[in-house]
């Protein structure tokens, strides 16, 4: 009788008593360097233009994962780790769609989409540091005011240039990049790629997207009238270009 009833106490013990997580038991800066270590992805450079078997793409693609599933675990947890993931990370806007489709790289899948509702927007608000890829000698598939829209009052910007096939043919303009000078706010900005004689305007862009919100920022004035041909580029020659 006895041994029953000290197997029902220590089922009762077990079921009142809240044993916390081992990870929660550690203090919080170590647990913010465990969720940094699990849930920033460290998208890797490439090293050469070397074209690579798939096993290896596959193989390098698997070491880059991050692993989400540690919000999962409680919410202590999950409110702790969510601005890990959603705030730290460097987010890959969609070169037509913007931040409707949010990816860590081209290869992941978006981790939402415009079609999730008011999730997509609680989402979005959370996400803070965007790359856009985009191309010069195309017309630009966005307006000035979706690009202020998407990206106005974010901690950080990267805008990859990439020239494109109108490079060979005279050169391009910066008719894509005036598209950003309505963006204001953030914290951080840089251009990368831009093509010779465009350090002038990329250095006022990049202030201008960093003035506070409503600011007005005086036009840029070129230093003369070859860095002006220059800004024009394609647009000023002619030359027919597609759609995005």
């Amino acid at each position: 009788m006895n041994s029953i009833t000290n197997c029902l106490k220590m089922t009762t013990t077990a079921v009142t008593t809240t044993t916390r997580p081992p990870l929660l038991t550690l203090p919080l800066e170590i647990r913010m360097d465990i969720y940094k270590h699990l849930l920033l992805y460290q998208r890797r450079k490439p090293s050469s233009r070397q074209v690579k078997p798939k096993t290896q793409q596959k193989k390098e693609q698997k070491e880059q994962l991050i692993h989400p599933a540690i919000l999962l675990t409680c919410t202590q947890t999950h409110d702790e780790a969510y601005p890990v993931l959603y705030g730290d990370n460097i987010f890959m806007a969609d070169p037509v769609l913007l931040i409707a489709h949010p990816r860590l790289d081209s290869w992941f899948a978006p981790v939402i989409t415009v079609g999730d509702g008011d999730s997509f927007d609680y989402l979005c608000a959370r996400i803070r540091r965007w790359r856009l890829h985009i191309r010069l000698d195309t017309h630009a598939p966005w307006s000035s005011t979706a690009l202020s829209s998407a990206f106005s009052e974010a901690d950080s910007l990267i805008i990859y240039v990439s020239l494109g096939l109108a490079a060979f043919m005279g050169g391009v303009g910066a008719d894509v990049l005036r598209r950003f000078e309505g963006v204001r706010g953030l914290r951080r900005a840089s251009i990368v790629g831009c093509p010779p004689g465009f350090e002038g305007y990329v250095s006022w862009l990049v202030k201008a997207m960093r003035s506070p919100v409503g600011a007005e920022i005086k036009d840029y004035e070129c230093a003369d009238e070859a860095e002006r041909n220059r800004l024009s580029g394609w647009a000023s020659k002619g030359c027919i270009v597609s759609e995005v």
